[in-house]
């Protein structure tokens, strides 16, 4: 009898996280290193900049805390789905139009590996973006504070 195992919560985000990574990177045309690589520049640059007169320890204790990493990848996930996954879809459709005389003009999608497309992404998931965005902030806080205390 083959026995079923169930998946946790986290084992379905991480999984939904990574399919969401996967259609990033090829929209973007890019490797999984490449966007890991970004994103990890971004979120040492947003610790490093939010709290610049903190001690290298206190620092530290952010930027290695498995708890803000993986609020700040959730995050990230969250970004991909609801802003840039739709923006690169329209982006890079087909789209037909019916002109006044009743012609069709078909207006080709930009392609996969664009410059406006990851010029997009990489705004998204900017620190500078992070630092202006009040739900992240909300959110880190709150996860700052849980690190602080344990």
């Amino acid at each position: 009898m083959k026995t079923l195992t169930k998946k946790t919560h986290i084992g379905r985000v991480r999984q939904h996280n990574r399919e969401g990574m996967h259609q990033v990177c090829h929209l973007l045309q890019c490797t999984e290193q490449d966007y890991c690589n970004y994103l990890f520049e971004q979120y040492c640059l947003f610790v490093q900049v939010k709290y610049k007169a903190f001690p290298d320890a206190v620092l530290n204790r952010i930027l290695y805390s498995g708890l803000f990493r993986g609020m700040f990848n959730n995050a990230v996930a969250q970004r991909d789905e609801s802003e840039f996954l739709p923006f690169a879809d329209d982006c890079t459709s087909e789209l037909t139009v019916v002109k006044p005389g009743g012609d069709l003009e078909v207006y080709e999608g930009i392609p996969l590996g664009s410059s406006e497309l990851v010029a997009e992404w990489k705004e998204t998931h900017s620190y500078n973006r992070l630092l202006q965005d009040d739900h992240f902030l909300n959110q880190f806080e709150h996860v700052l504070n849980l690190i602080l205390i344990i």
